[in-house]
Formats: C-alpha cells, structure tokens, sequence
C-alpha cells in the first residue's frame, strides 16, 4: 500500500454493515484510480487503486448482499465509469477495473426471483453541474 488509503478490512465492512442496521438499497460510489497507460502506473499504486476501488466494492457488496438475501429485499447499485466500456488507453488501471465491475451485478440480477434482490450498475456519461 502506498499509504493514500488504509486497506479495507472484512472486519471493519461487518462492522460498518451492522451499524448501519438493515439497508434497504446501497449505493456504492468510490474510486481514486490514476490516469496513465500500462507502464506509467506502478504496481503499488495500481493495487491501492483496486484496492479501494475493485476490491472493496465487491467486498462490501458481500457483506451487504448476505443480509439482503437473509431478508429477501434490498437493492444494490454500483456506479462505474463508462472507462470500462471505452478503455481509453490513458486510463488503463481504471478502465480495467470498471470492465471487472461492469458484468458482476448483471450475473447477480439473475438471482433476482430467487432472493428478493436486485443488483443494479450504474455507468453515468460525462456531465457539468447547472452553471458551470
């Protein structure tokens, strides 16, 4: 680790999870992943940058998707740049972690009927706030 994010613990996604109580929708929106082509991000900083961004989507997810399917309701959303449909070549660590998120909730929506969840994604365009 590079030391811009500690790691994210299963320990500490219980515990979030469990003071937050029962989640009716998560909304997952994270990610710090550096510009640059195959050679210009480092191994260090491509991990961290998973870490955050990859890992601990699907981690939390989990975590979150275990006390749904408990209760049979809930709604899980990922927003994931639209990188991993275009794969810039400048974005590479990014546009490969988004292309890994991007099929994930489409295999879990098909367990829809049998759990009572559902497992959206979430890939918004490029966008300016009103009056910029």
């Amino acid at each position: 680790m590079c030391g811009r994010f500690p790691p994210i613990f299963p320990q500490t996604q219980r515990r979030v999870a469990a003071e937050a109580g029962e989640l009716d929708i998560l909304v997952n929106n994270a990610g710090a992943i550096p510009p640059g082509d195959v050679l210009s991000v480092d191994d260090a900083r491509w991990r961290e940058a998973w870490d955050l961004k990859v890992f601990g989507y699907i981690s939390f997810c989990r975590v979150v998707y275990a006390q749904m399917k408990a209760r049979q309701a809930g709604v899980i959303i990922n927003i994931i740049g639209a990188a991993g449909e275009s794969f810039p070549t400048g974005y590479i660590a990014g546009a490969a972690g988004n292309a890994s998120l991007m099929d994930s909730p489409a295999r879990s929506a098909r367990v829809r009927q049998r759990t009572g969840c559902a497992w959206w994604r979430s890939i918004p365009g490029q966008w300016r706030p009103i009056g910029w």
